[in-house]
């Protein structure tokens, strides 16, 4: 028999040893309690394999385990199902959850629960089925959230709008902020005070009070990674908007907070841009360097990272080098011959630093040189 329920993943299973009225007791196989459960299913099969898609946690009376190694291969076709935990409803078949049993899971690294005869297992898939149901309508709101803030930062809809649903805004004299996110951090439930919680191009916007949000940022820890815009009035929301979506793009980058005054440098400028604008940096700067270098063995991109790295100082860059200034004029040369763009310019030192902003990086997915 089988009693399944879905909902929306980021639930971990120690969750449910701390759910009111769930007198659930730990057995074993504690380190695997931060899994995700995606379904909870009750069984009596000693092989539920075939109607399990992974992250269960299943639920089982033990009417099957009725020896030592009934209860090892359970276990492992639990195991191999990809279960996240095991639950034995104690008083049914026995009094106490089979040592072969906990034995078993506990090597496997498989955790396990006693379920009392008080906590029945319909309770189970009723709590996750509220869970779910609270997760979808709040990820519903968001979204709706997300879709009204970004008419606002494209200038479709009017920023007062959001005083329907933050009204601590319209005091005189408040001043709002924003925080990019990734969703998958959850940040948001460290921000104390009223806000408004939205799904935005694929980050958790939260836009609150400038004091709310100078808090946050307070109390964040140095590598947290997120993104702050403004602060500002509430008319200014579209650029608070777009400034905390850029900033969390440079975050992203650097592995630490930024804010509107991060984004006022050309690395923050470059890391903004788009594989489309970059593409023709990459195309005609960097590719062809990367070509020259590999066919004949010179070192022209190493070259270019030395010289921008001393600012255009000859030399400096020279020196950093082992080469004589004029050896070191001959290279650039030669790199404005194959790419048409004299480094010894700041148009054309700004030009190869975004076409070296190309190169693979694991966090530029939509870099054109992947």
């Amino acid at each position: 028999m089988t009693e399944e329920v879905l909902f929306e993943p980021g639930l971990a299973l120690r969750d449910l040893l701390t759910w009111p009225g769930f007198d659930v007791k730990l057995l074993g196989g504690a380190d695997g309690l931060d899994r995700d459960v995606r379904w909870a299913q009750a069984t009596d099969l000693l092989d539920p394999g075939p109607y399990l898609r992974g992250e269960e946690f299943v639920l089982t009376t033990g009417a099957v385990l009725l020896d030592d190694a009934a209860c090892r291969t359970f276990v492992d076709n639990l195991v191999a199902a990809n279960a996240v935990g095991l639950g034995y409803g104690v008083g049914v078949v026995t009094d106490e959850v089979p040592t072969a049993l906990v034995a078993a899971a506990s090597a496997a690294g498989l955790p396990i629960v006693s379920v009392p005869p008080t906590t029945p297992f319909l309770t189970f898939t009723e709590r996750l089925a509220e869970v779910r149901a609270q997760a979808r309508s709040q990820a519903e709101q968001r979204t709706a959230l997300g879709t009204l803030l970004d008419y606002v930062r494209r200038g479709l809809a009017d920023p007062t709008i959001v005083l329907e649903y933050l009204p601590e805004l319209s005091r005189v004299g408040t001043r709002v902020g924003a925080i990019a996110i990734d969703p998958a951090t959850h940040l948001e439930d460290r921000l104390i005070g009223g806000r408004i919680v939205a799904s935005l191009l694929g980050r958790t916007v939260l836009v609150a009070t400038a004091e709310v949000v100078a808090t946050f940022a307070r109390t964040a820890g140095p590598d947290e990674v997120y993104g702050i815009g403004g602060p500002g009035a509430v008319r200014q929301l579209p650029r608070i908007l777009s400034e905390c979506l850029s900033a969390h793009i440079v975050a992203l980058r650097r592995g630490s907070p930024a804010g509107p005054k991060d984004l006022a440098t050309l690395d923050a400028l470059v890391q903004r841009l788009s594989a489309d604008q970059v593409g023709p940096f990459h195309d005609h700067i960097y590719r062809p360097l990367l070509e020259s270098d590999r066919l004949h063995g010179t070192d022209l991109l190493h070259t270019l990272d030395v010289f921008l790295a001393q600012d255009g100082a000859l030399a400096a860059s020279a020196k950093q080098l082992f080469l004589h200034p004029n050896s070191l004029r001959n290279r650039l040369a030669r790199i404005t011959e194959i790419t048409g763009t004299n480094p010894l310019t700041v148009s054309g030192r700004l030009a190869i630093t975004i076409a070296l902003s190309t190169r693979p990086d694991p966090l530029r997915a939509d870099s054109p040189n992947h």
